[in-house]
Parts: C-alpha cells; sequence; structure tokens
C-alpha cells in the first residue's frame, strides 16, 4: 500500500473541487463607437461581449460602464440603458411613462457622464456562446449619445463590458 502525501493540489481552472465563488474566467471589451437617439424607445448601444460558460450552474456577473451626453430639449436629462442576453432582456432599468431614468440630472443643460451598471446572471447554459449587449434610451426629448464624439475631443470616448464567470 502507497501513500501519497501533499501541502495542496491546485486544479487547472485555479479552483478546488466544489469551491463556491471563484473566478472562472473574464471576458472584457473596450468599444469606441459612436451611437446616438432621439427616442425613448431602446436602441443598440453597440457594446457587446461574448462568454461561454463552462458550467451551466455557474453566473455571470455583467459590467458595463458607459461614457454618455445627453442634449436635453426639457428640463430632465435623463436615461436608461438596459442589459440583454442574446435577444432577451434581462435587466431593465427604472421607467415611468415618460421613458427610463436610472442616470442623469434634473437640467435642461447638457449633461456628460459615465453610466455603470452590474448584474448578476444565471444563463443556465454551458459550452455554448452568450452574448450581452447594451441598449439605450431617452427619458423624454433631447438627444442622447453613447461615447460622443466632436472636433474637440482629443481621444475618443470609451465604453466597457466585462464579463465574469463564477462558480456557483
Amino acid at each position: 500500500m502507497s501513500t501519497i502525501k501533499v501541502d495542496r493540489i491546485e486544479p487547472q481552472d485555479g479552483l478546488q473541487t466544489n469551491a463556491m465563488g471563484g473566478i472562472v474566467q473574464v471576458v472584457r471589451v473596450v468599444y469606441t463607437g459612436q451611437a446616438s437617439t432621439t427616442s425613448t424607445s431602446y436602441v443598440s448601444t453597440g457594446l457587446q461581449a461574448s462568454i461561454t460558460p463552462r458550467s451551466a450552474s455557474n453566473k455571470i456577473m455583467v459590467s458595463f460602464e458607459h461614457s454618455m451626453y445627453i442634449v436635453p430639449s426639457t428640463l430632465f436629462a435623463y436615461h436608461g440603458i438596459r442589459i440583454k442576453r442574446g435577444t432577451n432582456v434581462i435587466y431593465t432599468p427604472t421607467t415611468d411613462q415618460y421613458g427610463p431614468f436610472d442616470f442623469g440630472v434634473y437640467s435642461a443643460n447638457s449633461y456628460s457622464g459615465r453610466s455603470r451598471v452590474e448584474y448578476l446572471d444565471s444563463p443556465g447554459v454551458s459550452g455554448s456562446l452568450i452574448t450581452y449587449s447594451t441598449e439605450m434610451a431617452l427619458h423624454t426629448d433631447g438627444t442622447l449619445y453613447s461615447n460622443f464624439l466632436d472636433s474637440n475631443t482629443a481621444v475618443a470616448a470609451q465604453s466597457f463590458m466585462t464579463l465574469m464567470e463564477i462558480t456557483a
């Protein structure tokens, strides 16, 4: 009879057997394309990232940060950004009869800022590529830009999306 003694065995993916809460993989995308809308209906921002989960029981932390600019036509400079997994909407921001209002200011002036959301998703699949994307909409009238570019901009505005597969 033989005995093997070791201080520690580390699996290839870095997690011990039955470990929970470990990060299995990370995908990060930086996007500089500009998108704009004058609508209270959602339109694509162009930001998207894809990941292939290793286990159907794992969760995906979806984090994004958009560079946003609003030129309001009314007193409200608000907007919202929702998250889609494939064609399904999985996160929708607070909305009233005029549209979404997760971000912005109560002001008739232009608004520039960064909009950030984190959402923990349970896609329930493994081995299949999943694409997450964002869409934006105005609260009221005006023009909303993601990654606003003009002739005075020295560096292109950037939006980010990070996907983390987390063991459950």
